[in-house]
């Protein structure tokens, strides 16, 4: 795999801190440590649900970690410092490999076959995946091709395309009602 391949949109974010700032949302902080007192909340008192005890107190501790967690590491937002604009993800598309193989997937995002990759036949519970995130703001699209190697491990099989001005006005509504 070549070292300009980002392993996901998220690290192609962090690589270019001229272009992109990661900023913290209380929003979603305050509703993960409100979740994470509640689960202290029945750690301490766990018959305020009628259930067993020794059992709602593991499901607590285990909530209690899994939300100071979340409240820690997924409580952040990408935005574009040129634009202001959130980054948001709107899209993954999983391939129907029998419509073709990886090589070819990816040849036509390289080629910016980008109509064909997003009509393309998806599929449920495919390894080869397109990713689309979306600049609203600065009317910016996004687009990596990812590889899921197991359950919980994923790689970039391609770098990061940035679409916008005129090819992002053409993509708009074949990615909106498509993807």
């Amino acid at each position: 795999m070549k070292s300009n391949v980002p392993l996901n949109l998220y690290t192609y974010y962090l690589q270019h801190p001229n272009e992109f700032e990661e900023k913290s949302n209380p929003v979603k902080k305050i509703v993960y440590l409100l979740a994470a007192l509640f689960c202290l909340l029945l750690i301490i008192k766990p018959d305020f649900i009628h259930f067993s005890p020794i059992l709602m107190r593991v499901i607590a501790s285990t909530g209690l970690l899994i939300f100071i967690s979340l409240s820690q590491f997924c409580a952040k937002d990408y935005y574009s410092k040129t634009t202001g604009g959130k980054i948001k993800e709107i899209a993954i598309k999983n391939f129907d490999m029998s419509f073709a193989d990886e090589d070819a997937i990816v040849q036509m995002f390289n080629n910016n076959d980008f109509h064909n990759l997003i009509t393309a036949g998806g599929a449920g519970d495919q390894p080869i995946q397109l990713y689309v995130h979306e600049d609203q703001r600065g009317k910016t699209f996004y687009f990596q091709i990812k590889k899921q190697l197991s359950d919980c491990y994923s790689s970039g099989l391609t770098e990061v395309k940035v679409i916008s001005g005129d090819q992002y006005e053409r993509l708009y509504k074949l990615v909106k009602s498509s993807l």
